[in-house]
């Protein structure tokens, strides 16, 4: 999958096919145990997008010439060129989500750009639009991660257990994108919970009266979690933890880390959060 070049076709596999897809090279040595680390990761990476992207390697012992042009300094490098021009660069061995997240940024597919403009549409609160597009991603790419993703949250939004199971078959286990899609099903539960509760704004006037029962508190989160309030939702269902013996592996401990992933581990609530349900468990 990884094509080997040297200084005699590196123009014609590099510059002049960089002007029809983007191509990924990979400066490396045999002598060098971090390129020898990177090579499975760029033959998986090859693998997953042979479509999209070209991913070479430049022997730069055996070719100085062009490692001098391109002033390699240190190995692996890695840089993406498009129209014949380096418009990306990583010095160093990196994991793979790094090394997809480079690639990403530099050389998006057609499936990550319909992605990028959906999530830009649903920011701006135009959701069928949004969706659409999603959908036109998978039409390229019926594996695509991301897609499938935001495919995946709208269909837990919608209640649509067959639509979300849909997802989450489409998409390879090992991906990045697997587990967030394998944790919405907690926030189906959470839907349930929520209506059984009778919605936002009845759990919301229980518990004002600030019941001392865990149910309510829990059933209350759930609303907030549907309604993507997640913050607030973490404060409700701390609120049933606290309220739960033993707290540990409750309904509400559950929801709480089911939110902490669909958030990131970046985001400031994951780690207040996560600070203060310690101290009850």
């Amino acid at each position: 999958m990884v094509r080997a070049v040297t200084s005699e076709d590196f123009d014609a596999h590099v510059l002049e096919r960089s002007h029809e897809r983007p191509v990924l090279v990979d400066f490396w040595a045999p002598w060098c145990g971090p390129c020898r680390a990177m090579a499975p990761l760029l033959e998986k990476l090859a693998a997953e997008r042979g479509d999209t992207l070209d991913v070479v390697k430049l022997d730069t012992d055996e070719n100085p010439d062009v490692a001098t042009r391109y002033g390699i300094r240190g190995i692996p490098n890695l840089k993406i060129f498009r129209d014949g021009a380096v418009v990306g660069e990583q010095v160093g061995a990196v994991g793979y989500a790094e090394l997809r997240a480079f690639v990403d940024r530099h050389a998006p597919s057609p499936a990550d750009e319909l992605v990028a403009r959906g999530r830009s549409e649903l920011a701006g609160g135009r959701r069928d639009a949004a969706r659409g597009l999603f959908e036109q991603a998978v039409a390229i790419d019926p594996g695509h991660g991301a897609a499938r993703l935001e495919l995946a949250r709208m269909a837990v939004a919608d209640g649509d257990l067959a639509a979300y199971e849909a997802h989450l078959a489409a998409v390879a286990p090992a991906a990045d994108e697997a587990e967030k899609i394998r944790n919405l099903r907690v926030f189906l539960e959470l839907r349930e919970t929520c209506e059984r509760g009778g919605g936002l704004a009845a759990t919301r006037q229980v518990v004002a009266e600030g019941p001392d029962e865990p149910d309510p508190w829990l059933a209350h989160g759930a609303c907030l979690v549907a309604a993507g309030e997640y913050e607030a939702a973490l404060e409700a269902l701390l609120e049933a933890v606290v309220r739960t013996r033993p707290p540990h592996d409750s309904p509400a401990h559950r929801a709480m880390l089911a939110v902490f992933t669909e958030l990131g581990h970046h985001h400031p609530a994951v780690d207040e959060y996560k600070r203060k349900l310690q101290i009850y468990l």
